[in-house]
């Protein structure tokens, strides 16, 4: 099975008592993960977990609906223990750098990363919008062309940003 997308289809399937229309699990995804999945990228999932025996079918009426099998629900104990395994050897290491390093920021990456053993998203239902803001601002700091213009906007954005998520928190 591939992709990370083939385990939360799974898991969402597993999660749900009565089974999942693929309809059902794009409207379930999008709740979990802030992005709704095209039909293009459920289907053949779902086809290729009827093919690996992971999920069955049964029909209700014109909708198909997917069911686990005990050997999904098998593959996605593996998953997690192995999920785990890599998030336990991650924290250890974050740990060792913010020891090494005098840092306190390690302790909130643990913390996020428990949140992610116990299957939750990272950043909660922020977690979608935390993905495209680091895919957009990363590659930036990265870029040795920016202008220092726009360096300074982005400094700018920055720290009005960081301000008026003070503000929040402190009106919490």
């Amino acid at each position: 099975m591939k992709g990370y997308i083939s385990i939360v289809v799974l898991k969402s399937i597993s999660e749900s008592k009565k089974g999942q229309s693929g309809y059902g699990l794009m409207k379930s995804i999008e709740e979990r993960c802030g992005k709704k999945p095209s039909a293009g990228s459920i289907y053949p999932i779902l086809k290729e977990l009827l093919k690996e025996g992971l999920v069955t079918v049964k029909k209700e009426g014109k909708k198909k609906i997917y069911i686990t099998t005990p050997a999904s629900k098998e593959y996605l104990i593996k998953f997690s223990e192995h999920k785990n395994q890599m998030i336990e050897n991650v924290q250890h290491n974050v740990r060792y750098a913010g020891t090494i390093l005098g840092l306190d920021a390690h302790k909130d990456v643990v913390e996020l990363l428990d949140r992610m053993k116990s299957g939750e998203p990272p950043f909660g239902e922020f977690t979608h919008d935390m993905m495209q803001f680091r895919k957009i601002l990363i590659p930036m700091l990265i870029d040795e062309s920016l202008t220092k213009k726009k360096k300074a906007t982005v400094r700018k954005i920055l720290l009005k940003a960081t301000k008026d998520l003070k503000a929040i928190k402190k009106s919490v």
